[in-house]
């Protein structure tokens, strides 16, 4: 009996312990289901994060990417073939524009358009085949650019409204595409617009 009561204490240790190390467990197990959720979310994410970029770049045309390309890109085409004509210069000089943008023919910007290619030393784009046309719509010119040596033979294609006001030309872009991709209003009014913005410029700068 004396041996039982000597015991006792120990025995309650350690089912207190037993108890203790049981409750540790659960609580370890009771946060693993939080961390192993938070885990897949991180895990879709970036997946999904991985997934937008491959599609993206496959829209574009700037690489070929396995599956995607073909369900995301489609080549870019211009609206019609367009060979240059008359330099801008050339036709003012001849006295057949009467002021309004509307009247210079397809040939007039298109020339202009590889004649500015050709001349700022740019490389990404092939200037012999660039070209303007005038949308079917009546309204506005589509600038066609296709990309230099590019496998998928991408091109950006970008809607310009073009005016002319006291005497000189004032462009706006909308529209732009690269490839099948559309780029945003952000990025063509932060990036697209002071590209051309020079070249605005220099025209205005040859006008009589």
């Amino acid at each position: 009996m004396a041996r039982v009561e000597k015991n006792q204490p120990m025995a309650e240790e350690m089912s207190q312990m037993k108890g203790d190390i049981l409750k540790a467990v659960h609580k370890g197990k009771s946060k693993r289901p939080w961390f192993r959720s938070c885990a897949i979310l991180l895990f879709v994410a970036i997946l999904c994060a991985g997934g937008f970029v491959a599609w993206t770049l496959a829209a574009t045309g700037l690489a070929s990417v396995p599956v995607l390309s073909s369900w995301a890109y489609k080549a870019p085409s211009p609206q019609r073939k367009v060979a240059p004509g008359l330099s801008l210069e050339a036709y003012l000089k001849s006295g057949s524009f009467k002021g309004n943008v509307a009247d210079i023919p397809e040939t007039t910007m298109t020339a202009l358009v590889q004649d500015v290619l050709s001349t700022d030393g740019q490389t990404w784009f092939d200037e012999h085949a660039s070209q303007a046309t005038k949308n079917d719509d009546g309204e506005g010119v589509e600038l066609y650019l296709p990309l230099r040596d590019n496998a998928q033979k991408s091109a950006i294609r970008a809607r310009l409204d073009v005016s002319f006001d006291k005497g000189k030309v004032a462009v706006s872009v909308s529209d732009v595409t690269l490839g099948s991709w559309k780029l945003s209003p952000w990025l063509v009014s932060s990036v697209i617009a002071p590209a051309i913005a020079p070249t605005v410029s220099s025209i205005n700068a040859s006008l009589p």
